[in-house]
């Protein structure tokens, strides 16, 4: 529903975003996309309100960035 919506109402404003069923496939869809498009993993970032996922994604290299940090800077 929330994709819909935002497609609906803000038309490609997430082209580059990936999206996932459950909070533990973050990590490892980034991880496996990354690999196979042969990115590094420190050139891809997850964006994330969620500590323990942000962690998790820090220990397999991505960059990862909490929300509160980009709306403090806004």
């Amino acid at each position: 529903a929330k994709k819909n919506f935002i497609e609906k109402h803000y038309p490609g404003l997430f082209q580059e975003v990936l999206t996932v069923r459950k909070d533990a496939e973050k990590v490892v869809r980034i991880r496996n996309l990354a690999e196979a498009s042969q990115i590094p993993l420190e050139a891809c970032e997850l964006i994330e309100d969620t500590y323990r996922i942000i962690l998790d994604a820090v220990n397999c290299g991505l960059k990862a960035t909490h929300i509160a940090q980009i709306v403090c800077e806004l």
